[in-house]
């Protein structure tokens, strides 16, 4: 899915965003909506903060990524992009 620009997957309970199957393609993407969803902004996130944070340096378009954090409490509702590896450490 090379063209791929826009995702909107807002709102189907989704817990976690994995690696695996979002990595391939999350640079091509402009949009992600994923907002209404209950993620779990812990270690398994941390390539999503990490690939944001190259990706911030190379991408010159404005690029959108909307969702927030429900677990952990310290996170919770803290925006996706916002997130820092700090606040993701792996233990």
């Amino acid at each position: 899915m090379p063209n791929l620009k826009l995702i909107n997957i807002a709102d189907n309970h989704l817990i976690r965003l994995t690696e695996a199957t979002w990595q391939p393609i999350w640079s091509t993407l402009l949009d992600v909506y994923l907002q209404g969803n209950p993620f779990i902004c812990d270690c398994h996130v941390r390539w999503l903060v990490q690939k944001e944070s190259e990706m911030a340096q190379v991408i010159k378009v404005n690029r959108y990524l909307y969702g927030r954090c429900f677990t952990p409490s310290y996170l919770k509702d803290k925006r996706l992009e916002d997130l820092k590896l700090s606040d993701v450490e792996c233990k």
